[in-house]
């Protein structure tokens, strides 16, 4: 299998709104924004609601009986889907299988809010590898959430 080059390009973007900068991916159709959506059951929704509103501090955009969705950047956010809403068919996991990687430059300041509102970290040490720093909590549905930051930047803003 050929590898094709992959070569990120900033760019402002009009259809972003205030001159929102995104990455492309040269030759590709443009990218405004991403939403990642986890799937909860029924009696896990409204703790993971609370979850990225009151121990992660997220700004809720979106509120249905069955999804809500809270801003991570300008251009990113994740979604909560309640199992059995309309037209949405994927089934919530009994072990989530993906993780959320939250970048941030106020690494100690995350750490500190998250112990204070009382969030379950796995493992209590923060974890130090060649590229980061990190530290995991679970939210309620069982999802990983990361915070990172880089200890030598991989990847382009």
């Amino acid at each position: 299998m050929r590898r094709l080059p992959v070569t990120p390009v900033l760019g402002v973007n009009p259809a972003a709104g205030s001159g929102g900068v995104v990455a492309n991916i040269a030759g590709h159709p443009q990218i405004i924004s991403d939403i990642v959506f986890q799937y909860y059951k029924d009696t896990t929704f409204l703790s993971a609601a609370r979850f990225y509103e009151e121990v992660l501090g997220l700004r809720k955009t979106y509120d249905t009986p069955g999804i809500r969705m809270y801003e991570l950047t300008e251009h990113s956010a994740v979604g909560l889907i309640k199992e059995n809403t309309g037209g949405y068919f994927q089934a919530p996991a009994a072990t989530p299988p993906m993780m959320i990687s939250i970048e941030t430059e106020q690494f100690d300041e995350w750490y500190r809010q998250l112990r204070d509102r009382n969030a379950t970290f796995l493992g209590e040490e923060k974890h130090k590898t060649e590229l980061v720093e990190s530290y995991l909590v679970k939210d309620p549905g069982g999802y990983t959430v990361e915070i990172f930051r880089w200890r030598e930047r991989k990847i382009a803003r």
